[in-house]
C-alpha cells in the first residue's frame, strides 16, 4: 500500500515524475545505459535562471558570469603583454649593456697593454739612462786622470823650458813682457798713422771744466 501525504501525494514522488517524464519525453530523450537522459546533440529551451548549485545553467546566465570573466582576461593579456614588451626591451638593453661592456672591457685590457709597453720601453731608457751616466762618471774620472797628468807634464815642460834658456823665472816673465810691451808699441803706431786725427788721451793737456 503506498503511502500519502496530508495532501494526498504519494512519497515516491520522484518516481513518480521519473516515470511521467519518461512518458512525456520517451520518444526524442532516450536512456542510455547509466541511466540517465541522452539528449542526442539537442539543446534544452526556455529553461528558468537557475537556484539551486544543482539546477541547469543558462547561456545568459554564464554569459553574464563570462563578461567581468573576460575583462579580467583582457586586462591580465594587456599586463601579460606590456610585460613581455618590458621583457623583450630588457633583454634588448641589457644585450647592449653587455656589448658595451665588452667594448669597455677590450679598451682596458689595450690601454693596459700599452702601459705596459710603455713601462717596458720606460724601464730599458732608465737602463740606458744608468749606463750612459756609468759612462760619463767613468770618462770624467779618466778625463780628471789625463787633465791631471796634461797639467804635471806642462808644469815640467815649462820648468824644463825655462831652465834650459832662461837663468830663472823673472828672467822668462821680464823678457816676455819687454816683447809685449814692444808689440803694444808697434799696435800703437800703426793706429796713429791710420788715424792720425784722433787725439792721445795719454799726452794730450788736460783742461779744467768750465
Amino acid at each position: 500500500m503506498m503511502a500519502l501525504d496530508k495532501f494526498g501525494r504519494s512519497s515516491n514522488t520522484e518516481g513518480v515524475k521519473r516515470r511521467r517524464l519518461d512518458r512525456c519525453c520517451e520518444p526524442s530523450l532516450p536512456i542510455n545505459e547509466d541511466g540517465d537522459y541522452d539528449f542526442s546533440n539537442r539543446k534544452l529551451s526556455n529553461v528558468k535562471l537557475l537556484t539551486k548549485k544543482t539546477d541547469t545553467s543558462t547561456k545568459g546566465y554564464v554569459d553574464n558570469i563570462m563578461i567581468p570573466i573576460n575583462r579580467k582576461v583582457v586586462k591580465i593579456e594587456q599586463k601579460l603583454g606590456f610585460i613581455t614588451n618590458n621583457i623583450e626591451s630588457f633583454h634588448g638593453r641589457f644585450k647592449s649593456f653587455k656589448e658595451e661592456v665588452k667594448i669597455q672591457q677590450r679598451k682596458k685590457n689595450e690601454l693596459f697593454q700599452s702601459h705596459e709597453n710603455q713601462l717596458k720601453k720606460l724601464t730599458g731608457l732608465f737602463e740606458d739612462v744608468l749606463e750612459i751616466n756609468g759612462k760619463i762618471a767613468l770618462l770624467d774620472t779618466e778625463m780628471k786622470s789625463q787633465l791631471q797628468n796634461l797639467k804635471v807634464s806642462l808644469q815640467t815642460d815649462f820648468t824644463t823650458y825655462v831652465g834650459n834658456n832662461y837663468s830663472s823665472l823673472s828672467d822668462f816673465v821680464s823678457e816676455n813682457l819687454a816683447q809685449l810691451d814692444l808689440k803694444f808699441q808697434s799696435l800703437e803706431q800703426k793706429f796713429n798713422e791710420i788715424f792720425p786725427n784722433v787725439v792721445n788721451l795719454e799726452t794730450s793737456p788736460t783742461t779744467d771744466p768750465i
